[in-house]
């Protein structure tokens, strides 16, 4: 019988990963704010971590607008200035190279776009990181 543990699939990963990294980041990251991007920045040890979080709405706010145009138009434009993307979370996990980038809305954080996910021993060290080392 086989009594080893179910390796989780690269989402359920992904979001336990997010999960534990977003207090410790919170706790001990440096801020930098530009006029649309807050970014949270910490480096510590082998381990680098950088969290945007855009200060222009959500697309899917936009969406529900009554009037379709000009929510197209504000769409398209919040896309170019999020560089493609319609996120606005991203997380950015470096272990040397990077090894995890992780995009998400606000208002819907069980929705993760994994975008980058090298999988490795990395993950095992980094989910034993506990908030007590970083103090």
């Amino acid at each position: 019988m086989n009594t080893s543990a179910k390796r989780p699939n690269r989402l359920e990963q992904a979001l336990s990963i997010r999960d534990h990294v977003l207090p410790l980041l919170h706790k001990n990251g440096a801020l930098t704010e530009t006029q649309r991007i807050r970014y949270l920045v910490w480096n510590t040890g082998p381990w680098g971590f950088s969290l945007r979080m855009d200060r222009l709405p959500s697309p899917h706010i936009l969406k529900d607008s009554p009037n379709s145009y000009d929510a197209a138009v504000l769409l398209q434009d919040l896309q170019e200035k999020r560089g493609g993307t319609n996120f606005d979370h991203a997380l950015d996990i470096w272990r040397g190279p990077k090894v995890f980038l992780a995009e998400w809305n606000a208002d819907t954080p069980g929705r993760l776009n994994v975008a980058t996910f090298k999988r490795g021993t990395w993950e095992i060290a980094l989910l034993a990181f506990s908030p007590q080392e970083s103090a």
